[in-house]
């Protein structure tokens, strides 16, 4: 077989070989012939086979992998590579195989101009695809990554870079530095052994090439980072005197943010890198890109394992309060009278003791009670999981959830249930409680929360205040007032009930919003004036930027 191949010049004649070896011997041959070995390179190559690791999808395996180890073994009498990478397929959200024909997948370029191309990565990344496993894909998938991470450290740097600005604060750690900060404040010590414990358990999965292990640490993280950090420290940002805290919450969340652009960087490149330009820019002896700077090591003193164990029991009390105020639709910012907690050991109420204001304060209650037996206060409530237990029981499901529902069930020794003649593991029934007197409850894990849902006037009136500051909050947002801007503020309302909570709690009004004075009603010119609707009342709000 001939054809001609037309150079610019003139056309040149190429022959067709007669004799070629399976393609995926040509495949295999890849280390060797990339260099032209051995009569090239000879050192170079000999230097780096075999190679750390190599990466294919699961449909092209069979051949590429074969062969490589073929070739090895012949010359070398050893493999081709030390580690695999192999991504799974992704399919349509309903398990078909994504076909141009049947347009069963969003345009990717709408999916990069809208959702992003670091957050496409790090939704591939967490996913069970880079396992060899087949991935369902949805828009929705990306939305969540977006949402729970890709915005949340997105808000958490423009936090920082914004208080930051005003008080033209400059790191006093940097680079190298970094690792002799020690800070004194609970918070800061907390969230760096988070931080060095993140990158222990990141760079032991890469080196084990499991990105999903690599990467899905980093959302929980930057849960941490976002909502108990810096929500738990704002104040320590917002206060107007600049204190050694408020300089040492400072370094902590640019030492994190600088690390986390550092972790971020190999998955989502973008972000990383304009958040890294931000946080150096103007600091000497720094990388120019975040690409070129050496990966990360943990400090080993800054891990605090006890501190972090500490920090989770006290999450997940906050949780279940916040869950027992739903369950009762109650709002957080209504204060209530108590909280009883029942805990699995003695060592979970130390750490309730020891961070009791924590616990008080972001349950919005005034006391901590224990309950040793939750006796005639609490109905468990046991739920079938149908899902589970169909394919295990068959036609016999529904009189076991009919037995269930009737109360015909007992916990038995290893965490199992007897339901009639049929016994049911642990993970076949969803156990819950609720509460005989009306009290909020929510449990998990051996934690169960009561909240006292009587509500007393003093508790109204400040559940009244609290309602206002918030509104004060959004107004200022509105009338794009500097968050360190102080205001002049009225409150006005025809209800004697509102009136009485203003006055009552007037310092705490002013001390929220940073307002020099509060009045009711009276003449005022304001830069904003709006209506809160309250679930009876209706207050009348308006604000003015106090002249500096």
């Amino acid at each position: 077989m001939r054809f001609t191949f037309r150079a610019r010049s003139a056309a040149k004649q190429m022959n067709r070989i007669p004799d070629v070896l399976d393609c995926w011997f040509e495949s295999g041959a890849m280390p060797y012939a990339q260099l032209h070995y051995p009569f090239e390179k000879k050192k170079e190559f000999e230097d780096n086979f075999p190679a750390d690791f190599i990466a294919e999808g699961l449909d092209q395996t069979r051949g590429w992998f074969y062969t490589l180890h073929v070739i090895s073994t012949i010359l070398w009498n050893k493999p081709a590579f030390k580690n695999v990478i192999v991504n799974g397929i992704l399919l349509a959200a309903d398990g078909e195989k994504l076909s141009k024909r049947k347009k069963n997948y969003p345009d990717p370029n709408m999916m990069f101009d809208t959702r992003g191309v670091d957050s496409m990565r790090m939704f591939l990344y967490t996913s069970p695809a880079t396992l060899g496993d087949d991935v369902r894909f949805s828009e929705r998938h990306v939305d969540e990554i977006v949402k729970s991470f890709t915005l949340t450290i997105w808000n958490v740097y423009s936090f920082f870079m914004t208080y930051a600005s005003i008080d033209k604060w400059v790191p006093e750690f940097t680079g190298k530095k970094m690792e002799k900060f020690r800070p004194e404040h609970t918070l800061d010590q907390w969230i760096l052994s988070e931080l060095n414990t993140l990158v222990k358990s990141t760079t032991d999965a890469m080196d084990n090439y499991n990105f999903m292990e690599a990467t899905r640490p980093m959302i929980t993280f930057a849960d941490d980072l976002s909502n108990w950090y810096v929500r738990r420290s704002r104040r320590r940002f917002w206060k107007s005197e600049s204190d050694a805290d408020k300089q040492s919450a400072y370094q902590t969340l640019y030492i994190v943010l600088y690390r986390l652009s550092q972790l971020m960087a190999p998955y989502m490149p973008f972000l990383s890198e304009y958040m890294y330009q931000g946080l150096t820019k103007g600091i000497a002896g720094e990388s120019e890109s975040v690409h070129l700077t050496n990966w990360p090591e943990a400090v080993k003193k800054l891990m605090k394992p006890l501190l972090n164990t500490e920090m989770h029991i006290v999450r997940q009390i906050v949780n279940l309060g916040h869950s027992a105020r739903a369950n009762a639709s109650i709002k957080v910012r209504q204060p209530l009278a108590s909280v009883s907690i029942a805990t699995p050991d003695e060592v979970s109420v130390d750490v309730i003791e020891k961070y009791r204001d924590i616990i008080l304060e972001e349950l919005n209650v005034k006391q901590i009670e224990y309950i040793r037996e939750l006796g005639d206060r609490v109905k468990i409530k046991y739920t079938p999981k149908s899902k589970l237990l169909g394919p295990k029981f068959g036609k016999d499901v529904q009189d076991i959830i009919r037995m269930v529902k009737s109360g015909d069930i007992q916990a038995i020794a290893g965490g199992r249930y007897q339901v009639g003649s049929f016994v049911l593991n642990a993970e076949d029934i969803e156990v819950g409680y609720e509460a005989q007197d009306g009290a909020g409850v929510a449990s998990e894990n051996g934690y169960t929360l009561l909240l006292d849902t009587h509500i007393t006037e003093t508790l109204v009136q400040e559940g009244i205040a609290r309602e206002i500051v918030r509104f004060v909050q959004d107004m200022r947002k509105e009338a794009t007032y500097d968050v360190s801007d102080r205001i002049s503020l009225v409150v006005e309302s025809e209800h004697v009930e509102i009136s009485t909570a203003v006055t009552a709690f007037a310092d705490y009004i002013r001390k929220e919003t940073l307002a020099e004075e509060l009045q009711q009603g009276g003449a005022f010119d304001s830069d904003l004036k709006k209506v809160l609707e309250l679930d009876t009342y209706s207050v009348t709000v308006a604000i003015a930027k106090s002249a500096k």
